[in-house]
């Protein structure tokens, strides 16, 4: 009779190698995470006890003030410098954390990638065409790709400061209650966008721009509104396309079912635009989690730190879900 050895399968392989890379991720960053909680107490203990002392050196030699500037000044230069340290070291614990996770993204799918403080750029919402409203200020972060397919947040406003007038009552001189008109300013934000945008390119044998819109926000100029046969579209979107046989030999009814799965599992429907090969979506409200960093107060473990790859495991499905929902095939 022989015996059969049999390795450990590529699945177990996965988990051991993220197991491992929990277990370096303690080891690494709890010792840091308990010298910044460490020097944050002892800048605010620091700062306790020299500004104490500076208050008693004033009251007992209140004849050499200078004797009390000094000990202040001297209170001050230290608790700026444990203030300093303990902000360095947290820092460098976001920063190790950081790299951390997108190591772990790598072990999770070594197709995907995750960079916490990159983002879609400006160009690929504005190449979208689903906003059509002016805007001054773009941020993006929380950037995913799991092969073609990218993702990111957005937070998208246009701000502006307003002038404008409030009546003011005084009483003059001679006792009269008089009234004036004051200019005062106030800034403006206007949220054009939050949430999140998905970039997908697909090659599609009859290429045109094809959008599905909210009914309230519209199409733009270049655009013409098409009919659908999918009443949950037809209710819910306005559809347009620059070449209506191309749109409709676009938008197939097997590429019109996804669409409708797909949004249901939403509570703000997304909006689509297929333009120049590449399929764009924005989800409102809607953000992937990718685990919090740690903070001073609570300790670095293995259970958190697992909690973090899960996180990122379910944005990766996510991702991965969506290309094969919406590509059509």
């Amino acid at each position: 009779m022989t015996a059969c050895l049999a390795g450990p399968t590529t699945s177990t392989l996965g988990v051991t190698r993220q197991d491992d890379h929990v277990r370096k991720g303690v080891m690494q960053m709890e010792p840091m995470r308990s010298r910044w909680l460490m020097w944050h107490l002892a800048a605010w203990a620091t700062a306790v006890v020299l500004l104490g002392a500076t208050a008693a050196t004033f009251a007992l030699v209140p004849n050499t003030p200078e004797a009390g500037w000094i000990v202040l000044a001297a209170s001050i230069v230290v608790i700026l410098i444990a203030g300093g340290i303990s902000r360095s070291l947290g820092g460098k614990l976001a920063e190790t954390f950081n790299a951390w996770r997108e190591n772990g993204v790598r072990l999770i799918d070594a197709d995907a990638r995750y960079a916490a403080h990159q983002g879609l750029g400006q160009s690929d919402f504005d190449q979208s065409g689903l906003n059509r409203a002016h805007y001054n200020r773009f941020s993006s972060w929380s950037l995913l790709s799991v092969g073609d397919l990218r993702t990111s947040a957005l937070s998208v406003k246009h701000v502006y400061t307003e002038t404008y007038y409030e009546t003011e009552y005084y009483t003059d001189s001679s006792g009269n209650q008089q009234s004036r008109q004051v200019q005062k300013q106030r800034t403006v934000v206007i949220p054009i966008f939050d949430g999140m945008l998905l970039a997908l390119p697909m090659s599609l044998p009859h290429a045109t721009w094809v959008m599905l819109q909210y009914r309230k926000t519209g199409l733009p100029n270049e655009l013409a509104k098409m009919s659908v046969a999918s009443p949950f579209l037809a209710n819910n979107y306005v559809v347009g396309t620059a070449d209506q046989f191309r749109g409709h030999r676009a938008l197939t009814p097997t590429l019109m079912e996804a669409l409708e799965m797909y949004c249901q599992q939403f509570r703000h429907f997304p909006a689509y635009s297929y333009r120049d090969d590449v399929l764009y979506i924005t989800i409102p409200n809607y953000w992937l989690a990718f685990g919090r960093a740690p903070g001073k107060w609570s300790a670095v473990t293995t259970a958190s730190l697992k909690r973090v790859l899960e996180e990122c495991e379910q944005s990766i499905a996510f991702l991965k879900d969506s290309a094969e929902r919406l590509r059509p095939t």
